[in-house]
């Protein structure tokens, strides 16, 4: 499960037991958390998160939705939350995960809190797909104040929207992985604008592991409009 050269692909091994809702170990888990701790505020880590590898930097990542990144404050970023992520996740079964994500969340919540007013906590990140990868570490109890900030969120995509069932910014199959957290009232509108386009997409072959996972995504969306 842990590829010590690369930190995306150690996230995508555990996600894609989460996503097809198959066990994990808790030794498998325990084992995450502690290679974890020896990549937390390493350098190329995204304020203090966990810290990619040379080679994630050098080669880019793919995310487990199979849209791609390429900037190097992206890949920091996006990983970071995801590691965090799936921290939260575990938390129950493994005790030693909330200290070490209290560590990593730190100085990314005091940036959080700078966007923030009186009347608004903010749930745009940077992009796009940082900000679905804000979304989703959210979604998994993560930060603080996550209704109001997925709430915001969810504004500023509908606004987003291309006519085409789609969203300017936001990559499409990401931002339809983070769907699937999401409390379906919140996404409800986003679900029915988007939804001939899913209709559409359901009906295509795969040809590849990524295109298995966005036609098993859509299905799962489709059984939710």
């Amino acid at each position: 499960m842990i590829v010590e050269t690369s930190l995306a692909q150690t996230i995508e091994n555990f996600e894609e037991k989460l996503f097809y809702r198959r066990p994990l170990t808790t030794a498998a888990k325990r084992e995450l958390c502690y290679w974890l701790e020896t990549r937390l505020g390493k350098s190329g880590s995204y304020n203090g998160m966990f810290a990619p590898t040379a080679k994630d930097f050098q080669e880019g990542i793919v995310l487990f939705s199979g849209d791609r990144v390429s900037s190097r404050a992206a890949i920091g970023h996006i990983l970071g939350e995801e590691a965090c992520r799936l921290l939260l996740i575990f938390s129950p079964d493994i005790r030693e995960t909330i200290p070490l994500y209290k560590s990593a969340v730190r100085e990314m919540l005091l940036l959080l809190r700078k966007g923030d007013t009186r009347r608004r906590a903010s749930g745009f990140y940077c992009c796009g797909t940082c900000t679905c990868a804000l979304w989703r570490h959210l979604l998994a109890g993560g930060f603080d104040n996550q209704k109001m900030r997925l709430y915001d969120g969810i504004k500023i995509l509908k606004k987003s929207r291309d006519g085409k069932g789609g969203w300017k910014r936001f990559p499409y199959y990401y931002t339809l992985m983070t769907f699937l957290d999401f409390d379906r009232n919140m996404i409800r509108e986003e679900l029915e604008y988007g939804l001939p386009r899913l209709e559409r997409l359901q009906k295509r072959k795969a040809q590849n592991i990524y295109q298995e996972r966005r036609i098993d995504l859509i299905e799962r969306l489709l059984e939710r409009k």
